[in-house]
Parts: structure tokens; C-alpha cells; sequence
């Protein structure tokens, strides 16, 4: 209809399945897959926004969305939490001015 597949649909990276899911099953089956940038501390979470940029970039997709706060790790406390991720949040920002991607939080 003369029109981009791009132009009737937003094809986004979901950060929790592609970044941060192991592959397991839902009946139980336990997953089986590991990254480099695994992990539940900062360094892998800030790893994980510079390998998903990179991925959204070579492969053209100029959306992305996530979970809630799925981006960051989870502290001691709540104010750590937020420090985290806020800290996260900010570097997405900064990759998403570099980049042609785009932020799309789920509600």
C-alpha cells in the first residue's frame, strides 16, 4: 500500500526477554543460556545498555521497551534502588541521543 513496514509498525527490542532472560521454561524447565553481561550488579546493568544500543543499531530497530524497572538491580533499600536506577535511566538517555533508538516503557 506504498507505505515502509516501518510505517505501520514499531518493531522494538524488549530489554527483559532479548538482555535478560535465560531461556527458561514457564512449566519449569530451567534455562540454560549465559552472557557476558549477566548479572544483577551495576556494571552488568550499565554493560547491558551499551550491548543493547549496539544490537538496536546493527540491526536498524529504532524502539526498545522494558519491564517496570528491569533495566537496574535491585539494592538494599529503596533509595538505593532508585539511585540505580536513575543512574541506569540516565545512561539509556544519553545512548538513546547518540542513537536511533528509542525508550518505550510498558505501563
Amino acid at each position: 500500500m506504498g507505505k515502509k513496514m516501518k510505517d505501520w509498525l514499531r518493531f522494538a527490542v524488549c530489554y527483559w526477554h532479548t538482555w535478560r532472560g535465560n531461556g527458561a521454561d514457564i512449566f519449569g524447565l530451567g534455562g540454560s543460556i549465559k552472557r557476558p553481561w549477566d548479572g544483577d550488579d551495576m556494571e552488568a546493568a550499565l554493560t547491558r545498555v551499551d550491548v543493547h544500543f549496539e544490537f538496536c543499531q546493527k540491526l536498524g530497530i529504532e524502539y526498545y521497551c522494558f519491564h517496570d524497572r528491569d533495566v537496574s538491580p535491585e539494592g538494599a533499600s529503596v533509595p538505593e534502588t532508585e539511585a540505580m536506577f536513575d543512574q541506569v535511566a540516565d545512561k539509556l538517555a544519553a545512548k538513546q541521543a547518540e542513537h536511533e533508538a528509542k525508550g518505550v516503557p510498558r505501563e
